[in-house]
């Protein structure tokens, strides 16, 4: 293959000092592709945190994306790449066919290189042929657009069809290529080709233990060392903990995209027995949009908890940051899905920790590698309704517990979810790809 012939691996050995000074020139004259799915998107603040802290060392950064989000709300940190992102039209419009035609005939090596490839993995997974000649089309259509540009690498932001186009992209344009991997792309079987993934990528990121070890399992042997655990991070200035007075009743909080796998069923459930028990006056509210407001809705009304519980809506981190403030207790009641989706280690999490937030959350994915049980927080098993409310009403009333988990919360997160520290080791990533 045309990409695989200028794969420059990477080394064991850390470079030094003089090496280092090297890399960074020449990650600056060199441009890096981001590929996402959407852009921008309220729930993947992370990736918006990870090229911004990549951006401000000094990776020369470029943005596509294969769908456009929806224009209000998005994070006020998105603005500075609006500008400049590159969206791959509908498929459905003659802008895109007009692209893709004029890479057949503008690169012909490049589109034949990714044409083998794609019906080599055709062939082996027939019934993935949609993705990969849908992903064949996209990737023809940015290599157009990208042509006369500097992109000498594309790292795919997830591992699932975003790294399917990310790969048929850069054997097209001859570039390095690398993806990252998270829980829902690789938990549900949706990260397909993952064996020529792992075979023609520089490197692999994945941002949790938990994701690593089942990730490394499905990557051939030889390639194993290509894959790195880089965790995700915050900003530990912007995430800085406020004093906040205690006053009934408790504000409790939760965050994330109602879908099955964040447990908002089983968080009604619990707080509907805490209701009960009289013991502590609450107002839960939770932050976030998906599929599952309209059940979510039906459940509050009938367990009729609609004068202490609400659903606020998608919000901006400037608007989660005001309800860490608030906030009494984090909850995050996640669960594993029948298909297999799980946690790898929330970010809203890391997030009301770093707020001094006392938190609770299921023993489930890769959150016990941030909370551990009565030292960083408290966890229950999944779907365990009665358990869980009694964590939440111990959390809220014992004080000498608030006070040394939130203590050790913040500096869990100071010591392995520092954006600026955790940037740079993915800096080292690229600047040794393009090296």
């Amino acid at each position: 293959m045309q990409r695989a012939r200028h794969n420059r691996r990477l080394g064991t050995s850390a470079p030094g000092a003089s090496e280092k000074v090297a890399l960074r020139r020449r990650g600056r004259e060199r441009v890096v592709l981001y590929l996402f799915d959407i852009f921008p998107s309220l729930s993947e603040t992370f990736l918006l945190r990870e090229i911004s802290a990549l951006s401000r060392a000094g990776l020369n950064l470029r943005i596509a994306a294969l769908r456009p989000g929806p224009t209000k709300p998005f994070h006020p940190e998105a603005e500075p790449w609006l500008d400049t992102v590159l969206y791959r039209p509908s498929p459905g419009k003659a802008n895109f066919w007009g692209g893709v035609l004029a890479t057949v005939f503008l690169m012909p090596v490049g589109f034949a290189c990714a044409l083998r490839l794609a019906g080599s993995l055709v062939l082996g997974t027939p019934a993935r042929g949609r993705e990969v000649f849908g992903a064949l089309a996209s990737a023809a259509y940015l290599a157009w657009r990208l042509r006369n540009t500097s992109v000498k690498h594309v790292h795919a932001t997830w591992a699932n069809e975003v790294a399917t186009t990310a790969l048929l992209l850069a054997e097209i344009m001859a570039v390095g290529f690398s993806f990252a991997a998270h829980a829902g792309d690789i938990f549900t079987g949706s990260a397909s080709f993952l064996d020529v993934k792992a075979r023609e990528a520089e490197f692999a990121v994945v941002c949790s233990q938990f994701a690593y070890q089942w990730l490394r399992e499905q990557f051939p042997p030889r390639q194993r060392g290509r894959l790195h655990l880089v965790r995700h991070g915050i900003d530990l200035a912007f995430f800085s903990p406020r004093p906040r007075l205690r006053r009934q009743p408790f504000y409790i909080l939760s965050v994330g995209r109602l879908v099955p796998k964040k447990g908002f069923v089983h968080l009604l459930r619990a707080a509907a027995i805490l209701l009960n028990r009289d013991s502590v006056g609450f107002e839960l509210h939770i932050f976030g949009t998906g599929p599952q407001e309209r059940e979510l809705r039906q459940i509050i009304n009938g367990l009729r908890l609609s004068d202490c519980v609400f659903l606020d809506g998608p919000a901006t981190q400037e608007q989660l940051l005001s309800a860490y403030q608030e906030a009494d207790l984090f909850v995050l009641a996640s669960a594993q899905t029948p298909d297999g989706n799980n946690e790898g280690v929330p970010n809203v999490l890391v997030e009301a920790m770093a707020m001094q937030v006392p938190v609770v959350a299921s023993r489930t994915g890769g959150i016990p590698e941030l909370i551990q049980h009565e030292v960083t927080g408290l966890l229950v098993e999944p779907a365990d309704h009665s358990a869980l409310a009694s964590a939440m009403e111990r959390m809220l009333t014992d004080e000498a517990l608030r006070a040394a988990v939130t203590a050790a919360g913040r500096l869990k997160v100071e010591q392995e979810y520092d954006i600026n520290t955790n940037a740079r080791q993915l800096l080292e990533l690229f600047w040794a790809a393009s090296g």
